[in-house]
C-alpha cells in the first residue's frame, strides 16, 4: 500500500437519516440567535398542530407536497387571525421553507414548500436625520467638554460612520473595538 493510500481516511458507511437527524442537522452550525429563532418558530408551528416540535417536523415532512403546503397555508391564516405583523409571519414561514429546503437537500423529501409570505409595508421612517441634522448634533456635542459629551460623540460616530443599528451599538463590547 502506498503512502497516499494509507493517508486517506475511509469513507464512512452511509446511514439513513432519521427525523431527529433532520431537525438536529438543520440547526447544527448556525449562530445561537438563529437557533433560538428557528426553535421558537418551530415550537409555534408545533403549537398550531397541537404536538411536539419533533412531531411537527415529522408531520410536515411526511405529508407530501400538497398536504404540507395546505397545512402551512392554514398555519399562515391562523397567524393572521392572531393579529401578528406580516414580518413575524414571514419569518415563521421562512423557517419552515428553510427546513424543507434542508430536508430536500439531504434527500429526505423531493418537494418544495411554496407558500408565499405576506406583503409588508414600511411602518416607520428609517431614513435617519439627514446630513444637516447630523452636523448640528456633532456641533452641539462639540460645545460640551464632559465625559458624557465624549461618549455621545462616540455614539454618534458609530451610528453614522459604521451604519450601526441601535441594538448593535448597545451590544458592543470593548473586544469589538
Amino acid at each position: 500500500m502506498s503512502q497516499i493510500q494509507s493517508a486517506v481516511a475511509p469513507i464512512p458507511t452511509w446511514q439513513p437519516m432519521t427525523q431527529e437527524d433532520v431537525l438536529d442537522s438543520f440547526l447544527r452550525g448556525r449562530k445561537e440567535t438563529t437557533i433560538m429563532s428557528y426553535r421558537q418558530d418551530i415550537a409555534d408551528f408545533a403549537g398550531f398542530l397541537g404536538t411536539t416540535d419533533r412531531d411537527a417536523v415529522e408531520t410536515l415532512l411526511a405529508s407530501g407536497p400538497g398536504h404540507a403546503n395546505m397545512m402551512v397555508v392554514n398555519y399562515r391564516a391562523f397567524l393572521l387571525t392572531k393579529g401578528l405583523q406580516p414580518t413575524t409571519i414571514n419569518r415563521r414561514l421562512a423557517t419552515l421553507r428553510s427546513l424543507t429546503k434542508f430536508a430536500r437537500l439531504t434527500g429526505w423529501i423531493n418537494w418544495k414548500l411554496e407558500v408565499p409570505g405576506l406583503k409588508t409595508e414600511a411602518y416607520r421612517d428609517t431614513s435617519g436625520p439627514g446630513t444637516s441634522a447630523y452636523r448640528k448634533m456633532l456641533a452641539k456635542v462639540a460645545e460640551r467638554n464632559t465625559g458624557k459629551a465624549i461618549r455621545d460623540l462616540a455614539i454618534l460616530r458609530l451610528l453614522h460612520d459604521l451604519g450601526l443599528r441601535r441594538g448593535e451599538l448597545v451590544a458592543l463590547d470593548m473586544t469589538d473595538l
